[in-house]
């Protein structure tokens, strides 16, 4: 485990692996009780069967035809080049006010059973609406490159969260993978910085993302951004991109820790499924 593969498309790793546990650092030096209780709460809610109708690519919306709606407490109205109301998510159902209209959702566009969830519960209440695969990134309004930066970076708590109830693609940049994230998802890569990191990540985008459907997370040795990295994701199309706030040991301490113990109450970890 964690030998570099040669630089062609089969760099792919579908490894299944039994992981053994321990507490090595208690969960609310990671993240806070709000984090802990996203990842845990409700995570039966969402199923992979789920309907993603709802989840609606740029390329094949008329903006005209949308009423945008920010679903995304970092976003304001201002952020974005489009006229949009900003409506906290939890609040959407009871705006039945708004059942007349098509509503195109806009948040990070990361955290996908958190969008499939809200799809389904608006659904049920009449609504028609539907959340942008890309996010608000391409309709932000003249971006600050602090604007930008964030709207790439995710905490170690949401990737953990879309790790057990979502299918997220995993690529861990210039270091091996740890075994125990192996559980967790079916799409982890090991890619090396160079010549070829850029073009591969493309190849994968465009092989495995389903249109910018599964998002892709960067786990990078020193999260951040440097000049190199600002100025190709400046230069690349792809939307569905998102970067790691932390690092891989993060997470890892996170499935340590008690965490494990709750989601494991309620799910088959191996297979994704609720028992």
């Amino acid at each position: 485990m964690g030998e570099k593969l040669p630089a062609a498309v089969g760099f792919i790793l579908l490894i299944s692996a039994s992981l053994s546990f321990s507490a090595e650092k208690p969960l609310d030096a990671l993240f806070d009780k709000s984090e802990v209780a996203a990842i845990t709460d409700n995570m039966c809610l969402f199923q992979e069967a789920e309907d993603r109708s709802c989840l609606i690519n740029l390329e094949h919306v008329q903006l005209d035809q949308y009423q945008p709606v920010i679903v995304d407490r970092a976003l304001s109205t201002d952020d974005l080049s489009v006229s949009s109301i900003s409506i906290i998510p939890e609040l959407l159902p009871a705006k039945s006010h708004l059942k007349n209209e098509k509503l195109l959702l806009l948040d990070q566009g990361f955290e996908r059973s958190d969008q499939l969830y809200l799809c389904k519960k608006l659904s049920e209440r009449g609504f028609d609406a539907g959340f942008l695969v890309q996010g608000a990134r391409p309709l932000l309004s003249e971006p600050s490159r602090f604007m930008l930066e964030q709207s790439y970076l995710v905490s170690p708590a949401a990737v953990l969260k879309e790790l057990v109830n979502a299918d997220p693609i995993v690529v861990v940049v210039d270091q091996p993978i740890p075994d125990k994230l192996q559980t967790y998802s079916e799409l982890l890569y090991q890619l090396t910085t160079g010549d070829q990191f850029w073009p591969q990540l493309e190849e994968l985008h465009r092989i495995h993302s389903q249109s910018g459907l599964r998002p892709i997370v960067l786990i990078d040795p020193e999260p951040g951004f440097s000049e190199e990295m600002f100025n190709h994701l400046q230069k690349t199309n792809l939307n569905s991109l998102f970067i790691m706030d932390g690092s891989i040991t993060d997470v890892v301490n996170a499935i340590n820790d008690g965490i494990r113990i709750e989601l494991s109450k309620k799910r088959d970890l191996s297979r994704k499924k609720c028992i």
